[in-house]
């Protein structure tokens, strides 16, 4: 599965080298905006450990393009990023990532938008064999309810495959509904609601006399949301989300509440400050020894954060950054927690 998978992949990605070139002949109707960015990050626990911390500096390389095209009633998306991290001492870690995603908006009457998004991900490591990639494709409509307020629904599939076994794969199906509107000039706010289906076709399970064996696993999440954002020049964005999770696996049925914070602002001339955390509070409804968890990749479990940017604008195309950042998250076992801090300088050239 994982071959064919990483050839879709790949044909996405390589798509999208057919694609700039033909915006590079007509730059009337593409608007194209693309950035490098090159730095030093310190990790003060690289493999992510509960215990026994490992920190590494590492050098980071981003370079990322974008595309976009609007017409009276078409607009479309492109955006590409590849990300090179590279440790000295620690080969493993080495990682490079492609991430290709784009969306297709048609407005089919004045009142109805139509819309698609897709976004594809490759997580490659240099020296190590846990690679993995993962898909999802969106579809819905967009309805103007009064000139302030909008009514959307779509569904969406996806997918996440490892390059070695099945254990932690899955494919999902979901749907959802949000409501936006507008109460202020400088007030958004959104309230919505989101089903998805997760199926796991080999999740290793404890049978009897303690022999592991392979089996389905079925988990259905729901989650409920609050978002409101404020400002124009500052930014002020809050984010409440209520989950449900329940399993065929009663071990992995949850409920968790996150708080997701946002703070932007230009305290001087030239100069940005970002400001952000999550925390969440997550309770399992069944009682268990340690068990590992349907994700193997502790850095897809954003469970407390906080993060801190700060950056100035040396020209109009070269940009300082510093980015200082704290996680505290679930590790790919259950009830177990890893903590890091991140520091991270580099500069970035805009064209």
């Amino acid at each position: 599965m994982w071959h064919c998978r990483r050839r879709l992949l790949v044909a996405l990605l390589v798509s999208l080298g057919w694609l700039f070139p033909a915006a590079g002949f007509a730059q009337t109707s593409w608007q194209l905006a693309s950035r490098l960015q090159a730095g030093l990050e310190y990790d003060s626990n690289i493999f992510e450990a509960s215990a026994l911390p490992v920190p590494a500096p590492a050098g980071r390389l981003l370079f990322q393009t974008r595309a976009e095209k609007n017409t009276a009633r078409w607009r479309v998306e492109v955006d590409y990023a590849g990300a090179l991290q590279v440790y000295s001492q620690h080969r493993p870690e080495n990682k490079l990532l492609q991430d290709l995603s784009g969306g297709l908006l048609w407005q089919a009457t004045e009142r109805c938008k139509l819309f698609a998004r897709g976004q594809a991900m490759l997580k490659l490591y240099l020296d190590n064999v846990t690679d993995y990639g993962t898909t999802t494709v969106l579809a819905g409509l967009t309805a103007a309810i009064t000139p302030s307020a909008h009514f959307e629904v779509s569904a969406e599939t996806g997918q996440l495959d490892y390059a070695i076994g099945e254990e932690f794969d899955y494919t999902f199906n979901g749907a959802g509904m949000a409501l936006r509107f507008r109460p202020a000039e400088k007030l958004l706010c959104e309230t919505g609601v989101l089903q998805r289906r997760f199926h796991y076709p080999a999740r290793p399970m404890l049978a009897g006399a303690g022999v592991l064996q392979a089996s389905p696993q079925n988990d259905d999440v729901t989650a409920l949301r609050l978002i409101a954002s404020y400002g124009r020049k500052y930014l002020l964005r809050a984010r409440l989300e209520a989950q449900r999770q329940r399993s065929n696996r009663d071990i992995f049925d949850y409920d968790r509440v996150q708080i997701h914070f946002l703070f932007g602002c230009t305290p001087a001339p030239r100069w940005l400050l970002r400001t952000a955390f999550t925390l969440q509070r997550k309770r399992y409804l069944i009682s268990s020894s340690p068990v590992p968890l349907p994700e193997l990749d502790p850095e897809r479990e954003q469970s407390n954060h906080a993060a801190l940017d700060l950056s100035r604008n040396l020209s109009n195309e070269i940009n300082w950054s510093l980015r200082l950042a704290y996680h505290n998250n679930e590790t790919p076992v259950r009830g177990l927690f890893y903590r890091k801090l991140l520091l991270f300088t580099g500069f970035e050239l805009r064209f």
